[in-house]
């Protein structure tokens, strides 16, 4: 798949000049050419992380060896030993090198990464396949629970973003892409984004662009967290390079990225039985502000009330079908949990008992230091025993984890996360009722046939490679499961344990950022070489609800097997 032009084994001789791929995960020191000194000294700091660039050959390649030293065959093994021209690199922290000190300029290449500085016939090479700009954190890293978020790390991490470059674009396209990234520490940094020199960077036949951030509603130096940004500056920035028409493909275009993050979604609609949506209300943290955490939770718990009765009064939905703790109208009902959106790590959500516990609940998230929400969500509790973390590929379920947090502190939020695989779960969190697994199982099919159908509502004309759906999971009769939706999971999710999930999700990404234009036969079947993930379901990415390994039998047979006095109404949600 390499596009160097010449034999690996075609001999170079010193001082001759070549071009050489560099990428910049292959430096222990992060750094990268920039075009002028000034762009790796001033902020945001922009360069190419990954590219073809001229140097100099410093030594005669093949190296004359000892007879025996290595075997012919080998020979390409052997890398070239050259000295970099080009005289302006950088690192994130607009720290130069040298570049009359030779330490800092001769470097060994792989000799498959050299190529004539003019193909064979004369002429320019031909340009990239891919251009993809990064816009990734360019301040002090952060540390991760990397047992947690899975061997690819959190999304905001070089881990993250080199394990996408390294096997997915090289892997899969060799030299025939090339990388622009952004390093940015704060919204003044995303202020300063100019799209036309930006997208007069790309030479790539097509352009994408990867947002490696997580934008908060914390002000600039407030957030706890390498990574974070404020949501405006980002959703700004984000929103300004693809109205200059460069797409997003990491995570999600805007618009829908606005909403998951959000999570506005969940109170929006809550009322409609599919989506197995607990009963969610608004709190507008003026109203917080103003009137006191207890004026506001007695009215909250209110409004949830008239929430609760709306949705499990619905014909289809009829009230005995909901969870015995959200219509009982006893102590058990006044739970639930408080959340804000743009948040991360389960970091602000937390549970409450009761009026009081609501407004304890409300005040904690509404002090935080820097926070400047302008809402907060309050949300019914759902009985679970665990939940059932599906990845969703191209449309389609690849992937289940299975997990519990194991207490709540004294605070209100989950503590001692805990992860089994389906034995574990079935074993410890079912009573190792079979029938009630399958059950849930069929369940959370249908469920996410339903939400991929509602993303076409939000993202019609752009794939979506990959998404997780939470669901919670309870038994509640031998045979017989309930399922709730707990949370729309964006790209950049944890992976876990699941060990194939970057092979699957980053193929899935890179394929769609071919979908501008819309790949060519050639670029097609470079995309579905070993391990890739070419087809993203129809309509773009969604499968339109199609595709999900569910099917009509097994949804007869739900129905058939629903207990006497059970609504049909269970084969539909």
């Amino acid at each position: 798949n390499f596009s160097a032009t010449m034999s690996s084994l075609t001999p170079v001789a010193r001082g001759e000049t070549v071009e050489v791929f560099y990428r910049r995960s292959t430096d222990p020191y992060g750094y990268f050419p920039v075009e002028t000194a000034y762009h790796g000294l001033l902020r945001p700091r922009i360069g190419k992380t990954d590219c073809w660039i001229r140097a100099k050959v410093e030594q005669d390649w093949p190296p004359p060896l000892p007879p025996g030293t290595i075997a012919p065959d080998s020979l390409e093994s052997v890398p070239v030993l050259v000295r970099h021209t080009h005289p302006h690199w950088s690192n994130s922290d607009g720290q130069r090198l040298n570049p009359d000190d030779p330490k800092d300029m001769v470097v060994s290449v792989a000799r498959c990464e050299v190529r004539p500085l003019n193909p064979d016939g004369g002429g320019a090479h031909p340009p990239p396949l891919l251009s993809l700009c990064i816009v990734r954190w360019g301040g002090e890293p952060g540390c991760f629970n990397d047992e947690q978020w899975g061997r690819a790390s959190a999304s905001v991490s070089d881990t993250y973003i080199h394990t996408f470059i390294d096997e997915a674009c090289y892997g899969t396209l060799g030299t025939r892409y090339e990388t622009i990234s952004v390093f940015v520490s704060s919204a003044a940094d995303l202020d300063r984004l100019q799209p036309p020199a930006i997208l007069g960077a790309m030479r790539g036949a097509h352009r994408a662009a990867a947002y490696f951030l997580w934008p908060t509603h914390q002000q600039d130096a407030t957030a706890d967290q390498a990574g974070m940004v404020p949501a405006r500056a980002y959703f700004a920035a984000m929103n300004l390079l693809e109205s200059a028409g460069l797409p997003t493909r990491f995570p999600h275009p805007s618009a829908l990225y606005h909403t998951l993050l959000g999570k506005d979604w969940q109170a929006n609609l809550c009322l409609l039985p599919r989506l197995r949506i607990p009963p969610t209300v608004t709190v507008n943290r003026a109203d917080l502000v103003a009137g006191g955490a207890s004026r506001t939770a007695g009215r909250a718990l209110a409004a949830l009330g008239e929430v609760r009765a709306a949705r499990y009064g619905q014909r289809g939905e009829p009230a005995h079908l909901a969870p015995s703790a959200l219509v009982d109208g006893g102590a058990v009902a006044r739970r639930g949990v408080v959340k804000l959106g743009f948040s991360w790590e389960a970091a602000h959500v937390c549970m409450w008992r009761g009026e009081q516990g609501l407004g304890s609940a409300l005040e904690s998230l509404s002090d935080l230091p820097g926070c400047d929400a302008a809402s907060l969500l309050v949300q019914d509790y759902v009985p679970s025993s665990f939940e059932a973390r599906t990845y969703v590929v191209g449309g389609k379920p690849a992937h289940t984890v299975y997990s519990s947090f194991e207490r709540v502190d004294p605070h209100g939020y989950v503590r001692d996360f805990v992860e089994r695989d389906r034995e574990g779960a079935l074993r410890d969190w079912m009573d190792a009722d079979v029938g009630a697994m399958a059950h849930a199982e069929r369940r959370i099919a249908r469920l996410i046939q339903h939400w991929m159908v509602w993303l076409r509502c939000k993202c019609a004309s752009a794939p979506i490679p990959a998404l997780r759906i939470d669901c919670l999971v309870k038994r509640v009769a031998p045979g017989r499961a309930e399922v709730h939706t707990l949370e729309l999971t964006e790209l950049g999710f944890s992976m876990l344990s699941w060990a194939d999930g970057p092979r699957a999700v980053f193929s899935a990404v890179l394929a769609s950022m071919f979908d501008d234009i819309g790949p060519t036969e050639e670029e097609s079947a470079l995309l579905a070489g070993p391990g890739g993930y070419p087809d993203l379901g129809g309509g773009g990415g969604s499968g339109g609800g199609a595709g999900v390994a569910t099917t009509k039998d097994s949804e007869s047979a739900d129905c058939a097997s629903s207990e006497g006095g059970e609504s049909s109404s269970d084969c539909d949600a």
